[in-house]
């Protein structure tokens, strides 16, 4: 499973990595049009832009939660917050960041793949606060109507057990396995409007 999670980790970094060139040129390429006067705004243009923003946006976000943490590198706060805002912008789920230092990126990592089990867990959106004391890692979600599949959670303590699972829920076998390379267990409770996981 851990090599499983390598490799997975090596793929994403590449897709990432050739994905986010083109969409940046597109974007630069509408800001010339623009400023150059040969089209002036309208509505197709501002889907077009906002499409490569989003796209963007997701991309960053998702070269942190699945692409490969080697290197050591630390990412700043200013950083991720910024790389949260982006993937969840206008949509049902708003995420806070609280660490306020430096936090290295394998751990940044575990917090953003957290952070997409409960996305999923909160199917009318909600919120989400995530802190770090001492070390010690607590995602809390409020939420109006929380559905916690039980099968996707137990792969958080299991990724063994995991080869039925869908590609949008992918993020939980692939927390165990980076967690347990940390040497973190990962608890969680719920309850009807909340729920907590601890790392």
């Amino acid at each position: 499973m851990q090599g499983n999670a390598n490799l997975a980790e090596l793929i994403g970094s590449r897709i990432c990595h050739d994905l986010i060139s083109p969409i940046g040129a597109i974007q630069n390429g509408l800001e010339l049009m623009s400023l150059t006067g040969e089209m002036g705004p309208n509505p197709e243009m501002d889907l077009i832009s906002e499409s490569c923003a989003h796209a963007n946006a997701r991309i960053r976000f998702f070269r942190v939660a699945f692409g490969s943490t080697g290197g050591g590198q630390s990412l700043s706060a200013g950083e991720v917050q910024s790389i949260i805002a982006g993937m969840f912008q206008g949509d049902r789920l708003s995420a806070t960041w609280n660490p306020r230092d430096a936090t290295p990126r394998e751990e940044v990592q575990l917090a953003l793949l957290a952070l997409l089990c409960m996305d999923r867990a909160l199917s009318r959106g909600g919120e989400v606060r995530i802190d770090c004391d001492q070390g010690e890692w607590h995602l809390s979600a409020s939420g109006p109507q929380l559905r916690v599949d039980p099968e996707m959670w137990k792969l958080l303590r299991n990724a063994t057990g995991g080869s039925d699972v869908m590609p949008a829920d992918v993020q939980f076998p692939l927390l165990s396995v980076r967690a347990s390379d940390l040497g973190r267990d990962i608890n969680w409770r719920e309850n009807s409007e909340t729920l907590d996981i601890r790392f």
